[in-house]
């Protein structure tokens, strides 16, 4: 569970371990400087050390928590850990065991719930502990050669490449702990370390190096932008090793001021490290990645922050690469960790205790966090909302690095994966319309011409296009007050997309709307009097013309209207078949299509409402017969991927809705009393259903959206005879349906198996689609694969 940022301040007094836990909490904010560190280490230790004997658990408690939940000082909690348990009284012996005891348990849950985020936090608590000579070296050793183990006998022997989850999620959780492990256990444990060093740049290499595996799906650009953290981390550690020096800058070191006071330290040996078994229910991080090089080379260096890593004054260098990945995990911890409350998260990542300033780190990891596959930790929102308060922070050069970084972004477009492109035009979007569209707008003029590069003038076109979907394009057009732009803005809808129908809709307009709206019976006899012999299925179509006239302007007029007639929607449907429900999909559609700020909003409302099936809003989508002339307009544009997106995340979140009913049913079965027994059972039997038919139902939706990609895809590659533009607008679609084949492989995971591939590929195809398939095939038939894409 992420640590809830307010539990922290509204604790007081409630009891012992609720005051212990605030007090710990603020240890280390708003430090000036190491000194000032060492001040409040010494005032909590002075504190609590009188009361160890009888708050021992409550202590360890704290300690654990907070160095975990709060890891960003968990060098910190480790060093207090130490000057508590330091002295000969039992209290502190009950207390170094208790803390003890806790790491390894915490440790272990995580373990078993395929965190890679907490493992990470705790194995870096645990070094913590190791440097303030709580814990033996030796124990911290032992648990990083087990981990390693267990992530190379997870390997396989499979000679095809796939993608192992469990695997990658052992290895990301060790491999991104070692420069802490290393600070820890190296001055030790030299010969020890060397060997750990070496198996574990072994395994990382065999890992990272097949060409083709289906991980790729997950990195959201190619090798120029983006990269494994694994393999950032790998080099990090590599560096280390060829300095041999095992100290990285970037960590803090709160212990110096303390060492003759914990040379006595208790040094325990914990017991050995159970990584529990792969189970049917077991869930995993999937792979993360980053967007790095997003920063000119002249900003990387150290700034008068305040904390100097080894508490001495040092004058202005350059970030190792060490330092840089250590950067981006701690930041990495606090966007994660305070995900309930964004201005606490900026509040802590600008007083990020380390000696440089990170400011391109926090960028470059809101970025990354923000294009993370399958999807997000946390929703994008947030990452956009604790963008926008560090911009408006007072004094903060965020802005400038963001900048800095977006310009990076723009000019590596093509490198990255449709739906990432995707995301980050929205998000700057929504970034843009929030600081009242300015930006450097003439810098864009040159990408409205002809031959400006392809990927470039096709992000200008998307992020305005998202601009006028927000704020509506003449107002958007007022803002920008660039003539030239003129053609990177979305043309301006029909005000009807039924024409030809504008009288018959005026007509039933006043039957729906105001104070003299009519009862569903009463519009249904009105309807068959106005269309006389036309039939139940034009009945309908009118009604849902007439409702989504009459609710163009404001979302809250669609809710309003759509509710007071759904009764007669459904019967209309249930009397006519698929094929009304069809009608119904395509009207909308058209309507959307047409005003591109209402689709989303209208395909949740039908969804939620149980009149629109995923699977029949696609096939409307990718099966209709569009002429060459108009298929590559509809599908260039980005709104009509984003469509299909929300389509299946509704199908998705269906089945993880009716997995999380059936654990929550089976939990309060197995509380039941005898006479409760076959009541529960009756509602775990239901719950079962919904989770199989779900489930089924998502399979189909990914073997229809994969052969609807092939369909699309053949098409498009057999037109010929274009002009430049077309070709132009041709190279983008072919580009997207390939993605958008990757991300049906990530997000279906677990669902969809190869042997259903198989019918689907023709010999014909390409070998670029060809590849595509198989590689999402692979991801979601991989030998132990459970990515649950709510962990990190």
């Amino acid at each position: 569970t992420k640590v809830q940022s307010k539990c922290f301040l509204d604790m007081e007094g409630e009891n012992d371990r609720d005051r212990v836990l605030s007090s710990f909490a603020r240890v280390g904010d708003g430090a000036a400087g190491p000194t000032d560190v060492e001040v409040q280490i010494n005032r909590l230790v002075e504190k609590f050390l009188p009361e160890v004997d009888l708050l021992f658990e409550s202590i360890g408690y704290a300690i654990v928590r907070c160095g975990t939940d709060l890891g960003h000082k968990a060098p910190i909690y480790a060093t207090i850990a130490g000057l508590l348990t330091v002295s000969e009284s039992r209290g502190s012996e009950l207390l170094a065991n208790y803390i003890v005891q806790a790491i390894r348990n915490y440790v272990t849950q995580v373990l078993r719930e395929g965190n890679a985020a907490r493992v990470r936090q705790g194995l870096r608590l645990m070094a913590g502990l190791v440097t303030a000579r709580v814990v033996a070296p030796q124990s911290l050793a032992s648990w990083t050669e087990d981990l390693l183990r267990a992530s190379e006998a997870e390997r396989g022997e499979s000679a095809r490449p796939s993608f192992h989850a469990r695997r990658a999620f052992l290895l990301d959780a060790v491999i991104t702990s070692l420069p802490w492990i290393a600070q820890a256990t190296q001055p030790h444990l030299q010969e020890r370390w060397d060997k750990i060093f070496n198996s574990a740049m072994t395994i990382v290499d065999s890992y990272v190096d097949q060409p083709g595996t289906p991980w790729e799906s997950f990195a959201p650009g190619d090798s120029s932008i983006a990269v494994m953290v694994v393999v950032q981390a790998k080099e990090a550690v590599e560096e280390m090793h060829e300095r041999q020096s095992w100290t990285c800058g970037a960590i803090i070191q709160p212990h110096l001021p303390f060492v003759e006071r914990l040379q006595n330290g208790r040094q325990l040996e914990t017991m050995e490290l159970v990584i529990p078994p792969h189970s049917k229910t077991s869930r995993y991080s999937p792979p993360r990645f980053r967007l790095l090089g997003l920063q000119v080379e002249s900003s990387n260096g150290m700034e008068q922050n305040g904390i100097e890593g080894d508490g001495s004054t040092s004058s202005k260098k350059e970030k190792s690469k060490c330092d840089r990945f250590v950067l981006h995990e701690l930041v990495s911890d606090i966007l994660e960790n305070f995900s309930s409350h964004h201005m606490l998260a900026a509040e802590k990542l600008l007083s990020l205790p380390t000696p440089f300033k990170p400011d391109e780190e926090i960028v470059e990891e809101i970025i990354s966090k923000m294009v993370a596959f399958p999807y997000p930790t946390s929703v994008e929102a947030y990452y956009a909302v604790v963008a926008m308060d560090l911009c408006r922070v007072a004094g903060s050069t965020v802005a400038m690095v963001l900048l800095t970084a977006m310009d990076a972004v723009f000019a590596k477009a093509s490198a990255l994966d449709p739906e990432a492109f995707d995301r980050m035009t929205n998000w700057f979007s929504h970034h843009l319309s929030n600081f009242s569209f300015r930006f450097n707008w003439h810098d864009w003029k040159v990408y409205a011409l002809p031959e400006a590069p392809l990927f470039q003038s096709l992000f200008c076109r998307d992020t305005l296009g998202g601009c006028s979907r927000l704020w509506f394009v003449e107002n958007v057009k007022r803002q920008v007050n660039i003539p030239e732009l003129e053609s990177l803005f979305p043309p301006l809808g029909e005000t009807l997309p039924w024409p030809d129908d504008k009288n018959l809709i005026d007509q039933i307009l006043p039957m729906i709307t105001g104070r003299g709206h009519l009862s569903p019976p009463e519009v249904d006899r009105r309807l068959k009097e106005l269309l006389g012999s036309r039939g139940i299925s034009e009945n309908l179509l009118f009604l849902m013309r007439a409702i989504l006239h009459a609710s163009r302007k404001t979302f809250s007029h669609f809710d309003v209207i759509s509710s007071r007639y759904m009764s007669l929607i459904r019967d209309y449907i249930e009397q006519e078949g698929e094929e009304s429900a069809r009608a119904v999909v395509e009207e909308v559609w058209r309507f959307g299509r047409l005003v591109p700020e209402w689709i989303d909003y209208l395909i949740s409302r039908l969804c939620s409402q149980g009149l629109l099936q995923c699977s029949l809003a696609i096939s409307v989508v990718l099966k209709n017969p569009y002429p060459d002339s108009s298929l590559l307009d509809v599908f260039i544009s980005s709104s009509v991927w984003s469509h299909l997106r929300l389509l299946f995340g509704h199908a998705w979140t269906r089945v993880q809705v009716a997995k999380r009913e059936v654990s929550a049913i089976a939990r309060e079965a197995s509380r039941a009393t005898e006479a409760e027994m076959d009541r529960e059972r009756e509602r775990l039997e239901n719950a079962r259903k919904e989770v199989l038919n779900s489930t089924t139902s998502l399979e189909e939706l990914i073997l229809l959206c994969m052969r609807g990609m092939l369909e699309l895809h053949r098409n498009v590659r057999r037109m010929d005879h274009l002009g430049p533009d077309e070709e132009r607008a041709k190279t983008i679609v072919k580009w997207r349906i390939l993605g958008f084949m990757d991300e049906i492989g990530r997000k279906g995971t677990e669902l969809w198996k190869v042997e259903q591939a198989e019918p689907v590929i023709e010999s014909e195809e390409p070998s670029a689609a060809r590849e595509r398939l198989f590689r999402a095939a692979r991801l979601c038939n991989c030998d132990v694969i459970s990515l649950d894409p709510a962990l990190d």
